[in-house]
């Protein structure tokens, strides 16, 4: 009876192992087999150009296997092929599991043959369908499943008491080095190569160069900081073949204005703050901008019809 019941322990334990690896294979084999994309794209208007234009194009593999791309079109109704881009001569390959995103400047117009095409009145038809179509190494493939971007900015529209907070970074030569760098060393070394040093306002108590130690004396300016280590560098402390100093704090002042530089200090919002009372005070907002936009609509004169 012992043996019975292992043998059949044994067996349920086997059949779920064969019925696991065989989900595994069917899953590989989904993975691998046929084609899956998703895809956006947007709709830009611009003073550069009359018509409306796709700006952006994003497609997303979502197999295991990589898809060779010829062209892209832009499908407006049934019979409407907008050609966004042709990769004929140069077919791109969109990797297993990759995203192809693409950006498009202004155009000066549509055309068909030796015909101008306007097409801003389906572009902003309600009831006409666009969607996104591939010429593919496996043939015509048609978008139909949207890629869902999230963006913050979508709810400050729905909420007002939403703030969007952006870090701003000041730059030298693709490098940020932070709010506290008063000053940026370049100092060209004598085998050609470059070195970029930061120097903050309490530096002089640290000894940054190996041969010598700055003073405050010479970080009150980037001009005395750099004579000095001019200075230095004749003197045959600093082995180089040219020093020059960037005055990082002057460089944010006139990068940022005025309101971006007053300090505001983000308070704490609770639930009920944020949830009822900024979407009261949303409503209200739109309520009067409303009313606002009707006062600029200028009424019409009584004899107009007549």
């Amino acid at each position: 009876m012992l043996l019975q019941v292992i043998g059949i322990a044994i067996g349920f334990v086997a059949l779920l192992v064969a019925t696991y690896a065989t989900s595994l294979n069917l899953q590989a084999h989904r993975l691998k087999s046929g084609l899956e994309l998703r895809g956006s794209f947007s709709l830009w208007s611009s003073v550069s150009c009359e018509d409306k234009y796709v700006g952006s194009v994003t497609i997303q593999n979502l197999k295991d296997r990589a898809v060779i791309l010829f062209k892209i079109f832009l499908q407006i109704g049934h019979n409407y092929y907008v050609e966004l881009e042709d990769f004929t001569n140069q077919p791109v390959t969109l990797e297993p599991f990759g995203i192809l995103h693409r950006e498009y400047d202004p155009i000066d117009h549509y055309s068909s043959g030796t015909h101008r095409v306007h097409l801003n009145d389906l572009l902003d038809a309600k009831g006409v369908r666009r969607r996104l179509v591939l010429a593919t190494s496996d043939g015509r493939y048609v978008i139909r499943h949207w890629i869902r971007r999230w963006d913050a900015v979508h709810l400050f529209f729905k909420n007002h008491y939403t703030s969007i907070i952006r870090p701003l970074r000041s730059t030298y030569k693709g490098k940020a080095y932070g709010s506290n760098a008063k000053y940026v060393v370049n100092i060209k070394l004598l085998d050609g190569k470059e070195e970029v040093i930061p120097i903050h306002a309490h530096d002089y108590r640290y000894r940054i160069f190996r041969k010598f130690q700055l003073t405050s004396d010479v970080l009150l300016s980037a001009v005395a900081l750099e004579e000095f280590l001019l200075e230095r560098a004749i003197a045959g402390d600093l082995n180089c073949s040219d020093v020059s100093v960037v005055d990082m704090e002057n460089w944010r002042k006139q990068s940022y204005n005025e309101r971006d530089m007053e300090p505001f200090q983000a308070p704490k919002v609770g639930w009920i703050t944020y949830h009822i009372v900024g979407r009261l005070r949303t409503w209200w907002d739109n309520w009067q901008m409303h009313r606002q936009n009707r006062g600029l609509v200028a009424p019409l004169p009584s004899n107009f019809c007549s």
